[in-house]
């Protein structure tokens, strides 16, 4: 296993559409301990360990990825952008696609509508484990899911049923411009977590004594 820096985007409300979250919301979920919690989770409010149990599973895991406007609000899956490489053979060189640019088009739907963008970090299994809630899947690793998705230039890295709040560095706002572009929120953001746990907790680095 490893430690994987991620963004995750978040949509926020807009003067027209009250869908997604507020700036209160967006700094309730590192203040208050909520973390990031998946969408079947916030729906139903409250979940059973057997009921985890028997929603991660890979036929899960490929709607999330795949079919997500019809599972949204089933998934017990987390989708977070970690970047990705693209490589063009012809011209001899890669392409990058940033996590944080990736997190952005989704938090503002592409420069619609303000947005929020929080930086943390999961645990990652180094093969597939989609029932074990504790590690994320590297969706976007092609020697780990060799199956050819649209989506794989998203960069994707899959947390399951929550992410601690411990978890999440900080979270940043960005708006939308009339020219359809975006840009930060300003004053007040980004928001830190004063309760943020360093991820060398839990690696393999001792100090001395």
């Amino acid at each position: 296993m490893y430690i994987q820096w991620c963004a995750k985007g978040i949509i926020g409300q807009s003067p027209n559409d009250a869908d997604g979250i507020t700036d209160q919301e967006a700094r309730a979920i590192v203040d208050d301990g909520h973390g990031i919690v998946c969408n079947w989770w916030r729906d139903v409010s409250s979940i059973t360990q057997p009921q985890r149990r028997d929603k991660l599973n890979d036929v899960n895991l490929h709607r999330h990825v795949h079919d997500y406007s019809n599972f949204k609000r089933e998934t017990p899956f987390i989708s977070l952008a970690a970047g990705a490489v693209e490589r063009d053979t012809f011209l001899q060189t890669n392409r990058i696609f940033p996590a944080e640019r990736t997190a952005r088009a989704f938090a503002t739907l592409n420069g619609t509508r303000p947005g929020y963008v929080f930086h943390l970090w999961v645990i990652v299994g180094i093969k597939p484990a989609v029932e074990v809630e504790q590690v994320a899947e590297e969706i976007r690793n092609l020697h780990t899911y060799r199956r050819w998705s649209p989506f794989q230039l998203e960069g994707e890295v899959t947390a399951k049923i929550g992410i601690p709040a411990v978890q999440i560095h900080r979270v940043d706002k960005w708006e939308a411009t009339q020219s359809g572009g975006i840009r930060h929120a300003g004053p007040g953001w980004p928001h830190f977590n004063s309760h943020f746990e360093e991820p060398a907790v839990v690696s393999n680095i001792r100090d001395l004594f």
